[in-house]
């Protein structure tokens, strides 16, 4: 498929301006409050649902509403790059309910599928012009979806995760994992250090057994097949669409939670349950 390289003009907003923007999108968000179509609502009732039963199997669809979708959508980053649409979040802000409302009644109805998103090639090393990292660049609609997503997921999976696992979560950071290492480098008298970054993980990801790692506690048919529809969403490289066969995007809102999940089940609880006397300290798939 070809691609439409004539750009869309938005307007840039002053800090003033972006200010103003969400002030107001607060404000008309409020008037919808809907206490049990919440994210904080949906987040305790996958919690209570992990706690007595050891799964979920709530639907997205039973629960969207335009105000959890204006939550998810104040949530993002907004200083992230535009998807192929060429809008940026203020924009999308800036058109206030009615883009919430629009969102929700798509996944009301069973109508939304993942758009594509385009591939933006990050230079690694300075001194190697073919070490490089692929980021995927989403729409914000799309950023808005993956954000409920993880909202759903992260609370099944964040109590799991071990605490020497620092990348991509809450409270968590480079900093602290480099003060992890330094506490036990410090505490015990370790012999061997062993530095090991897993090649192009993202890229590498196999689909079907992380679907069957997430299908063990999410038995929601609809939620798996929104996270299988992201992960086999269409990227847009080098003037190209081609359909994701393995791996999850870096720079997505998604991704990088359902590398953690993959990879706590894949390495770090084998390694405590067969080598309980090793230390080690993982930043995503960089591991010492």
């Amino acid at each position: 498929m070809a691609y439409d390289k004539k750009p869309k003009r938005h307007k840039k907003y002053s800090v003033k301006e972006k200010s103003e923007i969400v002030k107001k999108f607060r404000e008309n968000l409020d008037k919808i409050f809907e206490p049990k179509k919440s994210l904080d609502y949906v987040q305790m009732l996958v919690r209570s649902q992990i706690e007595s039963k050891g799964y979920i199997d709530l639907k997205l669809s039973d629960h969207i509403s335009p105000y959890l979708v204006g939550e998810a959508l104040l949530s993002l980053n907004r200083n992230s790059s535009r998807g192929l649409d060429r809008i940026d979040i203020y924009y999308r802000i800036k058109q206030g309910i009615r883009v919430c409302r629009a969102i929700a009644r798509r996944v009301q109805r069973k109508k939304y599928s993942p758009a594509p998103y385009k591939i933006i090639e990050i230079l690694k090393d300075p001194d190697d012009p073919t070490n490089t990292r692929k980021i995927g660049i989403f729409s914000t609609t799309e950023k808005t979806i993956q954000y409920l997503l993880k909202s759903i997921l992260e609370p099944i999976y964040e109590p799991e995760f071990l605490p020497n696992s620092f990348a991509y979560r809450p409270g968590k950071s480079p900093e602290r994992a480099l003060e992890y290492l330094s506490e036990r480098l410090k505490a015990e008298d370790h012999r061997l250090c062993i530095k090991i970054d897993i090649k192009k993980y993202f890229d590498s990801i196999d689909h079907k057994p992380l679907l069957r790692i997430l299908e063990e506690k999410v038995k929601s048919p609809e939620i798996i097949s929104y996270v299988e529809s992201f992960l086999k969403s269409s990227r847009l490289e080098k003037y190209h669409y081609i359909e994701n066969s393995r791996g999850t995007p870096q720079g997505s809102v998604l991704g990088p939670l359902l590398s953690n999940i993959y990879l706590h089940e894949i390495l770090d609880k084998l390694v405590i349950e067969n080598f309980p006397h090793i230390e080690f300290v993982r930043f995503a798939d960089d591991i010492v």
